[in-house]
């Protein structure tokens, strides 16, 4: 029998038990779903954009290539991406930039098409071949780049219909062939098609785009007329075509449709009727007699205006230059007079029409030599195309032809191109001579036939040329984030300006893909550096020419991190621009001894992440 001590003792037990199993219980009702949560809170939910760009990465052939794509992660955190190649946009795959990265086989998009805000694809510079990927169920896309591949067979009619955001499409340099689809003149809001280095045939179709700013249909084996909304394009966007005719070129088998606009013609009509000959054969011999007439007075004209142009020089004896230019100076101070003498007189319709030499030793030639030439397009900058050009004597140059600068004053003009035909340095191609018109401006250098011209003289070179109404369209070279997503620039713009070039600098890298239309400013200069810097490859990223300076090392480190600093993505983060300043002037100020004691120092941090931490986090 129990005493009361042990009944108590018993009661306290039992109750004691009874609390700790409501604890438990509670606990594990509790902590159950969020450990469950916890568990499932990197597993990839089934719809989501990371599961639709993992299932495309497994249609990849070599997807090795981009083995950060990690399930335990997500793809986008705000405006930065977690996976290389994935552009992102708050917090949402915006985009994909896989460039230059070997990726081969046949490119199947269709598991993309359950990410939303898809608006951007771009696979330029791979080894893809096989058919155009089915591309019509992206109704969201506004950009795709597709150029320098090996993409083969025809797209179909329909391939683009339903797609009416489409605004850039390029798939230059593949081997598509058959019509050119259809449905792409029928789309909306199409600002810019790049089809040239195919083999696409028969006629181009009718563009209606009142917004379309760029067609490229060069190399193909295109025929028949240009469409008539077509014929305000560069002459050069239809080159390499045998049977295409209309402006703007002059017709399908002449020969001088080069850069110039295409001269007037006009057909006689007609009557072939055999019962009537002889009134057939007396117009005939009206109209080559009204013709000779023409030519008769056309060459008086010419002639006349030639003594003119020979009397307005000074006549120091009679140059054998004069053979091959009648109009031109003999030497570099004749040339540098010549044009002067535009800035203090009215330049008459003769002076227009011919070229003006800058260089001494150079065999003239005239404007009717290159009228003749045969013509190769090399490629569109910012301003124009550039032709080849091999003349009668055999000599090969490049002609540059500008469309942009017609609000240019023609004094302005000359006085500029004077200036820089004085220029001379080993490194800079000399410009041989130029051609003015208000409506057509030429620079004419040598062909370079190892490097294309936009390496030995930028663009850069003729911005005091520039109007400034136009400044603002043309010399976008180095893009900000917020314009490239927002269209709109602040103060903190220029300081990423300033990071670029800064990138610029010390890599010794031109950042031409700002320079390059279709190419997304997103995978830039600024990207390619925050890249190394991350994977450890920091000295890779240095001008091997600078890197083998002594004593620099230290100088180079500390300017990368200024210059990644003015880059940060996000505008609250960049560095402001008194601070860039006042840094690059301690650097500037600082004593050789010293940089070269701390050379050791920052070699040591190379590797570690807290030392760039701004870019890590990009």
């Amino acid at each position: 029998m129990l005493t009361w001590e042990s009944q108590v003792r018993l009661a306290s037990n039992t109750a004691l038990t009874k609390k700790l199993a409501f604890i438990t219980t509670f606990l594990i009702i509790v902590l159950c779903p969020a450990t469950m949560v916890m568990s499932q809170e990197h597993k990839v939910m089934p719809g989501s954009d990371a599961d639709s760009l993992l299932r495309f990465k497994d249609t990849l052939a070599n997807a090795s290539v981009i083995s950060s794509w990690d399930p335990s992660t997500t793809p986008c955190k705000k405006k930065s991406s977690n996976w290389f190649g994935v552009l992102c946009f708050a917090g949402h795959v915006w985009g994909l930039q896989l460039e230059g990265m070997g990726l081969t086989g046949e490119l199947d998009l269709e598991p993309l098409t359950p990410i939303k805000d898809l608006r951007t694809l771009s696979f330029m510079n791979n080894d893809f071949d096989g058919a155009m990927p089915s591309v019509k169920k992206l109704v969201s896309l506004k950009s795709l780049y597709l150029s320098n591949n090996r993409f083969s067979g025809e797209i179909p009619a329909d391939a683009f219909d339903g797609m009416h955001h489409l605004k850039k499409l390029l798939l230059a340099n593949n081997a598509f062939r058959g019509n050119v689809p259809s449905s792409l003149a029928s789309l909306p809001l199409l600002l810019e098609v790049r089809l040239n280095g195919n083999q696409f045939q028969g006629a181009i179709p009718d563009f209606k785009q009142k917004d379309l700013k760029l067609a490229s249909f060069e190399n193909n084996d295109l025929e028949g007329p240009i469409p008539e909304s077509l014929r305000n394009m560069d002459p050069g966007s239809f080159a390499g075509n045998k049977d295409l005719c209309d402006p703007p070129l002059s017709s399908c088998s002449g020969d001088s449709w080069f850069f110039l606009y295409p001269p007037s013609t006009s057909t006689e009509n007609k009557n072939t009727n055999k019962s009537n000959s002889f009134y057939t054969i007396s117009i005939v011999l009206i109209v080559i007699g009204v013709i000779l007439v023409i030519i008769s007075l056309v060459v008086c004209v010419f002639h006349t205006r030639k003594q003119k142009c020979l009397s307005a020089y000074p006549s120091a004896g009679q140059d054998r230059t004069y053979k091959y230019s009648y109009d031109q100076p003999a030497d570099m101070e004749r040339a540098a007079e010549s044009v002067n003498s535009y800035t203090t007189r009215r330049v008459t319709a003769p002076e227009q029409d011919k070229l003006l030499f800058l260089q001494e030793d150079i065999q003239r030639f005239d404007l009717q030599d290159l009228l003749r030439a045969s013509a190769e397009v090399l490629g569109s900058g910012c301003f124009g195309a550039s032709y080849k050009a091999g003349i009668s004597s055999g000599k090969t140059l490049v002609v540059k032809r500008y469309k942009h600068m017609n609000n240019v004053g023609r004094d302005e003009f000359h006085e500029h191109i004077r200036r820089l035909g004085k220029l001379s340095h080993p490194n800079l191609l000399p410009l041989v001579a130029y051609y003015y018109r208000r409506e057509e401006k030429l620079l004419i250098a040598e062909f370079m036939p190892n490097r294309s011209l936009a390496s030995h003289l930028h663009d850069y070179a003729l911005r005091p040329v520039m109007n400034s109404e136009q400044s603002h369209n043309l010399m976008i070279a180095y893009k900000s984030p917020e314009y490239s997503l927002k269209g709109h620039i602040t103060k903190k713009t220029d300081v990423w300006c300033l990071g670029v070039l800064i990138l610029e600098l010390i890599t010794g890298r031109f950042p031409e893909n700002y320079l390059s239309k279709g190419y997304d400013a997103n995978m830039s200069l600024v990207t390619w550096v925050s890249d190394m810097v991350k994977e450890k490859k920091t000295s890779d990223v240095f001008d091997k020419e600078m890197i083998g300076k002594k004593n620099c090392k230290a100088e180079m480190l500390s300017l990368l991190k200024i210059g990644l600093s003015c880059c940060e993505e996000d505008e609250e983060r960049r560095m402001e621009m008194r601070d860039a300043v006042e840094k690059i002037e301690r650097l500037k100020e600082s004593d050789s001894t010293d940089l070269e004691a701390s050379t050791n120092v920052f070699a040591s941090r190379l590797i570690e992440d807290d030392d760039f931490g701004f870019a890590v986090n990009r």
